[in-house]
């Protein structure tokens, strides 16, 4: 697919279907970290000049909700458990 050779931006990003989001993430994204919310595994990934977020559904198999987002605040409470457990042993 040409349109997944390159690097897309956030608005481009948006206007794709939910199934060809998930592909270019597969595919270009850098995973970034994973967390688990409310029985739902969380994956970010990181492309460029955005942020990525997959809700996958465990249970029934199935990604619920791809978000996306350029605010690296946002990406914060990924990380905000190990800089806990860093903290901790500091």
């Amino acid at each position: 697919m040409l349109l997944l050779q390159f690097m897309l931006e956030l608005n481009t990003f948006h206007c794709l279907e939910k199934n060809k989001q998930f592909e270019y993430l597969w595919s270009n994204g850098l995973f970034i970290a994973l967390k688990v919310e409310k029985g739902y595994d969380m994956a970010l990934y990181y492309l460029r000049s955005f942020y990525a977020e997959i809700k996958y559904d465990p249970l029934n198999n199935k990604i619920r909700d791809i978000r996306s987002f350029q605010d690296p605040n946002l990406a914060a409470p990924y990380f905000s458990d190990h800089l806990n457990l860093v903290k901790s042993w500091l």
